[in-house]
């Protein structure tokens, strides 16, 4: 199983086959030594891409066994013997200098701080423990029956800054809860702290505060259009989200055409879109229920609603106007409480599948 909290945290290399050197794959890596020649045993190695080819591909941006020509000059890097090469024609030939080897034996040693490092290609295969075999549910049985959400950590801790960080459990929650990566789902940052350390308290992340409900109509010109478009209800869920600080995986919003009698110039408009909302709030949440509430009860919250979603919205979708707004919040162990209907405006969705 992929780990998810390694895309967060941790830029570890999957150790794959590639071409071979010599009877070997080739691997591209940085040596870490101790001593100003390189010599002796690194005190640390790290592996960047699975190969020597993907490493060219995705870190150095050069075609890879492929001539690539540019104002009457070429060159491509040969994954082969980790060499680069370059030609005074446009089709890579003609050989005008030696072929400058990249293996880690013919680059040099050079100072990093107080270390001293080497990076080329090597045959030394990365150590096991860097192997995605750390992260199989007989390593991590809290693991055990749920889904990877893979590549989604990457999108919501997008601006998580790695360097220099001494994670723990505390850590990876603020930044999932409050911090960089708070716009992960439910389940993206359950599955994140688990596979950090099974021992971590997930708890929170499936513990419910409180459920706000309620409904509200929208008026737009064409209501069958809004409701059968997917911008619609996107428009609805990224905008709340927008203005009450929830997570859009945990907003749920269904829409209705509603009969209704409204004069809309010198036409009498006789439909509308009504908008059911659900808000299920974790503990979790950087936002307390009751703070929620109050954000539904602000005076300006309606206009600045239909501002917000009117800028996601085509043309052909805007909303004229929006009445008839309620909410109610019950939570999970207290009483319920209200807000008047010409109070505010909005609330959002349950709660994402634990399962992506």
């Amino acid at each position: 199983m992929a780990s998810a909290v390694a895309v967060l945290i941790f830029l570890t290399a999957k150790v794959a086959q590639g071409h071979g050197h010599g009877g070997g794959t080739l691997y591209y890596a940085e040596f870490m030594y101790s001593d100003s020649n390189c010599s002796g045993d690194p005190v640390s190695m790290g592996y960047m891409g699975s190969t020597y080819a993907d490493y060219q591909a995705t870190y150095a941006k050069n075609p890879v066994d492929e001539c690539k020509s540019d104002d009457g000059v070429s060159s491509y890097m040969w994954t082969a013997d980790c060499k680069f090469k370059s030609f005074l024609t446009n089709n890579c030939t003609g050989l005008v200098n030696d072929e400058t080897s990249h293996m880690m034996d013919d680059r040099g040693c050079q100072a990093d701080g107080d270390k001293w490092r080497k990076m080329g290609c090597t045959t030394q295969a990365p150590p096991e423990d860097d192997d995605d075999d750390d992260d199989d549910e007989e390593d991590k049985p809290c693991l055990a029956g749920l889904t990877d959400p893979g590549e989604q950590l990457e999108t919501c801790a997008a601006t998580c800054v790695t360097d220099e960080v001494e994670f723990s459990c505390d850590v990876i929650k603020e930044w999932l809860t409050t911090g960089c990566a708070k716009s992960c789902s439910k389940a993206t940052a359950y599955y994140t702290l688990l596979d950090f350390d099974c021992s971590c308290d997930a708890s929170s992340f499936t513990e419910e505060a409180a459920k706000i409900t309620g409904t509200t109509t929208l008026q737009v010109s064409d209501p069958e259009a809004f409701v059968a478009s997917a911008e619609g209800k996107a428009g609805i869920q990224k905008s709340l989200s927008a203005q009450l600080n929830v997570p859009e995986a945990q907003i749920e919003v269904q829409l209705e055409v509603v009969p209704t009698r409204r004069l809309s110039g010198r036409k009498l408009q006789e439909t509308a879109v009504q908008v059911t909302y659900i808000i299920t709030v974790l503990t979790a949440n950087s936002i307390t229920p009751d703070a929620l509430m109050d954000t539904l009860n602000e005076a300006g919250f309606t206009a600045a609603f239909k501002e917000t979603l009117n800028a996601e919205l085509p043309d052909n979708l805007q909303v004229e106007e929006i009445t008839e707004i309620s909410a109610s919040m019950e939570n999970v162990q207290s009483s319920s409480r209200s807000v008047p209907a010409a109070a505010a405006t909005w609330a959002v969705l349950a709660l994402t599948s634990f399962l992506l």
